[in-house]
């Protein structure tokens, strides 16, 4: 058996059988249709307040439980209103001038309450950008502005209950976005390369502590 054969075989978790994605498509339009107009209102409402830096009404649109995770929190989360709203303001002094574009159709989950949403960024590192993460009391390290212009795509997972934001998930691309500020290196330049060259300097003590941490 060749490895892609193996993989192909292996059941993927919460995944549908043909059957049971034909039962979702033929469901669909009970879940869907009457709260179609609810959500792509709640889609336009979303997208304008982001752009008019209007927090109180971002804040109406999500649950009192939110959970949003975001490539540039570092692999922490963002949970609940208070959390919420300390970081849009963290995000908005870092980019004063940030606007958001929808720059294709939205993609609909089969369970009808969850949907996907490709969007344009484009906006200047004006002030100083926090390192986002309950991790640090309060005090994070920043970044001082540069001036420079972030200009990526990316998508955004929406989950939705009783009409508001309930789990938000963004993925775009956080090297390219660091690099469009000033925050990493070009790939090209000389400073990449010498870290590059660093890194195969200290792999064998990374390889190291690796095997130590799987031996026990």
């Amino acid at each position: 058996m060749s490895t892609l054969q193996g993989v192909a075989e292996r059941p993927i978790p919460n995944f549908p059988t043909q059957e049971e994605f034909e039962q979702h498509i033929t469901d669909l339009p009970g879940r869907w249709l009457p709260q179609v107009e609810q959500v792509l209102d709640w889609t336009r409402t979303w997208l304008a307040a982001w752009n008019r830096h209007d927090l109180d009404e971002l804040t109406e649109l999500i649950t009192e439980d939110l959970v949003w995770s975001d490539p540039i929190m570092a692999g922490d989360v963002v949970t609940g209103r208070d959390q919420f709203r300390e970081y849009i303001e963290t995000f908005w002094r870092g980019f004063p001038d940030i606007v958001f574009s929808i720059t294709g159709p939205p993609m609909i989950g089969l369970d009808g309450l969850r949907m996907a949403v490709p969007w344009r960024m484009q906006g200047r590192m004006l002030g100083e950008l926090a390192w986002w993460g309950t991790r640090y009391n309060r005090k994070p390290p920043t970044f001082a502005p540069t001036n420079r212009t972030a200009d990526i795509e990316g998508y955004d997972f929406y989950v939705f209950r009783d009409g508001r934001l309930a789990n938000y998930t963004i993925v775009c691309d956080f090297l390219m976005l660091s690099q469009q500020l000033g925050l990493a290196p070009d790939t090209e330049s000389r400073m990449n390369r010498v870290m590059m060259h660093v890194q195969h300097l200290t792999a064998p003590m990374a390889r190291r502590k690796a095997d130590k941490e799987r031996s026990g």
